[in-house]
């Protein structure tokens, strides 16, 4: 039988001088892989070892995986991202859809993903610099690649106990101090198109304007309410 040429055995595992638990892989005079301690282990690397394909792939793929890994964190450093969104991301960064699966289910383990905390959070935030009714909300979370059931879940519990005609009420009157110069036709017109772009259907915005003493001759044309409830 013939035996593998010295220059296809493993040569050297040296640790490298910078971090001791990454080893450096040599075959022959030749330096194959860098690879952390418990990396080598798992592979079973050893000198003398034959270097063959298969487990130069496997080195490969460890690496993949690692540079995929740090690539996540560092999107996820940055701001939050649902599953969806954070793979969209990952896909540009490898080819290998294994690979991102992978990470992903990691991330979403250890809870660096969490869809339901993630929608949370956009949902508060969103809802404190401004009303929204929830068809919007909703419309809102499924942008951010949130699952439409629970788009509708996080968006409905988040505005559980929030009047809607109260909400888009403190908004109108904020619009009508701004445009209390302008005739009341053009006053209810301007509020009307505000409402209904964060979602207020049509009942709602007439209660406000009737509240607010605003004369209206129903929804301007080309206005009608949110398409998702």
């Amino acid at each position: 039988m013939l035996q593998p040429a010295t220059d296809q055995l493993v040569s050297h595992l040296t640790p490298l001088p910078s971090d001791p638990n990454v080893i450096s892989v040599r075959v022959g005079r030749r330096a194959v892989a860098r690879l952390r301690a418990a990396e080598v282990e798992q592979l079973a690397i050893e000198v003398g070892r034959p270097w063959t394909e298969d487990l130069a792939h496997k080195a490969a793929r460890i690496k993949q995986v690692e540079k995929t890994r740090q690539h996540a964190f560092r999107l996820l450093s940055k701001r939050g991202y649902s599953r969806n969104e954070l793979a969209d991301r990952l896909k540009r960064f490898t080819d290998d859809s294994d690979i991102a699966g992978e990470i992903l289910d990691e991330l979403e383990e250890n809870h660096w993903v969490d869809d339901e905390a993630y929608a949370r959070i956009i949902a508060e935030d969103t809802l404190r610099s401004k009303p929204l009714a929830v068809g919007l909300l909703i419309e809102l979370l499924i942008r951010r690649q949130i699952d439409e059931d629970l788009a509708r879940s996080v968006a409905r519990e988040t505005l559980r106990g929030v009047d809607p005609v109260a909400s888009a009420e403190r908004l109108a009157r904020d619009h009508q101090k701004k445009q209390s110069d302008q005739p009341p036709v053009v006053i209810a017109r301007r509020i009307w198109g505000v409402l209904h772009r964060r979602g207020f259907d049509e009942q709602t915005i007439e209660t406000v304007l009737h509240r607010l003493n605003i004369p209206y001759e129903g929804s301007p044309d080309g206005l009608r309410g949110p398409s998702i409830v």
